[in-house]
């Protein structure tokens, strides 16, 4: 994920540069945009509730570490057990299904211009 966030960023320095149409040295190359690396991990960090499922993922990793060293019929069984013993039931949502209600931080100088 946050090798995405870096992504982004290198990508909007390289943009920029580039847009200049002067050539590009290899310290500019290496660079990335800073406010928006840092606006990506702020709304994970408001939202990571929202976008990020931890019971399931725990419960995937569990699953997968039984498949992995025992069986995938172990994993299946940890997840019975978990609904039926301990009323963890884990349930697919699809993202587009769900609705997005995140709060997205505003960029820099964003706003309403009378200034």
């Amino acid at each position: 994920m946050l090798i995405d966030f870096e992504t982004e960023a290198r990508k909007i320095v390289n943009d920029e540069v580039t847009e200049s149409k002067r050539p590009r040295t290899l310290l500019e190359s290496e660079e990335l945009d800073l406010d928006h690396f840092a606006g990506e991990v702020a709304r994970l960090v408001k939202n990571y509730d929202n976008l990020l499922d931890m019971e399931k993922m725990l419960v995937d990793k569990a699953e997968e570490f039984l498949t992995q060293r025992y069986s995938a019929e172990e994993g299946e069984r940890l997840v019975d057990k978990l609904e039926t013993q301990h009323d963890i039931s884990i349930k697919s949502v699809d993202a587009s299904e769900e609705g997005s209600t995140l709060d997205t931080p505003l960029a820099v100088g964003a706003g309403s211009g009378g200034e």
